[in-house]
């Protein structure tokens, strides 16, 4: 079974992120991975959206990016997790990413870093 993906925990500033466009994580079984899944979670623990990422590219600093579209979701605070694909198995969700706001404006910077 693969290996959970893990999100760093770490945000780019010590500020939420608002209206993020894109997520970055590892995963130490992204050659064989087949694509990623990310939910969105509310501030109650409940998975309101899930986002087919793909299999986006592993960078040479072993961090995958993937751009995502948070607009349809209501404005609020949320976190995100993520878990790779083989098939039709699923790895274990990561940790969840620090907190980040879909408020209203512009599409902002990364979930996290």
């Amino acid at each position: 079974m693969l290996e959970a993906l893990i999100l760093a925990l770490a945000l780019q500033t010590s500020t939420i992120v608002k209206n993020p466009r894109n997520v970055e994580f590892t995963c130490s079984d992204h050659a064989t991975d087949t694509a990623h899944e990310l939910d969105i979670i509310n501030a109650s623990g409940a998975v309101i959206q899930t986002l087919q990422l793909g299999d986006p590219p592993m960078g040479t600093d072993n961090i995958v990016r993937a751009t995502i579209n948070v607009q349809p979701i209501a404005f609020g605070t949320y976190t995100a997790k993520v878990r790779a694909l083989v098939g039709t198995s699923k790895s274990e969700d990561s940790l969840p990413s620090n907190p980040f706001e879909r408020a209203p404006g512009t599409p902002g910077s990364v979930i996290v870093k």
